[in-house]
């Protein structure tokens, strides 16, 4: 029995995959170009994935029949239909080799806790919290998208500075903020934004791009981004307080925060922290989304999951 699989972490800007055993020893890993696989024609999907697997495992020094399943954990990959799509795409272009495809955050989630209960809470570009609990139940709260939600996410950030920039403009006020986000377009003033935010080809991607601006002013004391960042706080911890709800968990609530915000966790957690009730403690994740990929797949196939 062949017991190698590749798992993918595939968002919006870049995929991540691995090769691993079922022990999960990492026998390659790769970066790739990344796939939003409701934004995506299926077919175009299934042939970045046999880019990948071709990739893979040439640099392990195997060949694809040596891989007994492929997961692709992606972005947009939410609807049943969207996932048969891909997986029929691949199945036409490569019937020998099999593929799954699940939510990255399913992946993010059974990475963080090795398939165990906890709750991830992701904040990129957008946000969304699942959880897990002993039982097997799982439930999530938002991820739907930048119209709908995606309330504390990096998007979500930079539309706060813009807007409140935006308003302390028209008052006549002058923020720290506002010179930062003009010093990066290149604006004489911070109106001319709204131009540049509505030629975009991607809006959503472009204002998440000055989120890293509201933790640079945080940092330096401005009074507007300690006001996003408070409330950024607030919104994430409603995300994890829906989720536990739904769940069964004893205390200490594990809760992993992961996504491009994680790199600011220092200063999210406490904001985070400081609007959940109860006993809650922040742990690293055990392994990555891509890994994570892997092992959702054997927890559902109730596979032992061990490591190395």
């Amino acid at each position: 029995m062949i017991e190698n699989y590749i798992g993918i972490d595939a968002g919006g800007t870049k995929a991540i995959a691995v090769l691993t055993d079922a022990k999960l020893r990492i026998l390659a890993r790769e970066r790739f170009e990344g796939m939003n696989v409701s934004q995506m024609n299926p077919n175009t999907v299934s042939r970045l994935l046999q880019q990948i697997i071709d990739d893979l495992t040439y640099r392990a020094g195997m060949l694809p029949y040596h891989i007994g399943l492929t997961i692709l954990a992606a972005a947009g990959a939410g609807e049943a239909k969207t996932r048969e799509e891909v997986e029929y795409a691949c199945h036409g272009r490569m019937p020998e080799r099999k593929v799954k495809v699940i939510t990255d955050a399913e992946a993010a989630l059974a990475g963080a806790f090795v398939g165990g209960a906890g709750i991830v809470l992701i904040s990129g570009t957008g946000s969304i919290a699942w959880g897990k609990d002993d039982r097997g139940r799982i439930v999530r709260a938002g991820g739907y998208g930048y119209l709908l939600g995606d309330e504390g996410s990096g998007f979500w950030l930079g539309r706060e500075a813009l807007r409140r920039c935006l308003a302390a403009h028209h008052r006549g006020e002058t923020t720290a903020l506002a010179g930062k986000i003009c010093e990066i377009w290149q604006l004489s003033d911070i109106a001319k934004a709204v131009t540049i935010v509505y030629s975009a080809e991607k809006p959503a991607g472009k204002i998440a791009e000055l989120a890293p601006l509201v933790f640079e002013s945080y940092e330096a004391g401005d009074p507007l981004s300690v006001e996003i960042l408070q409330e950024a706080g607030k919104k994430l911890a409603e995300l994890v307080e829906t989720t536990v709800k739904g769940l069964s968990l004893a205390s200490p609530i594990k809760v992993n925060l992961t996504g491009g915000i994680a790199s600011q966790v220092k200063v999210m957690q406490p904001l985070i922290q400081e609007h959940l009730p109860g006993e809650y403690q922040f742990v690293p994740a055990a392994y990555d989304a891509a890994v994570g990929a892997v092992i959702a797949l054997m927890t559902s196939n109730k596979q032992e999951v061990t490591n190395s």
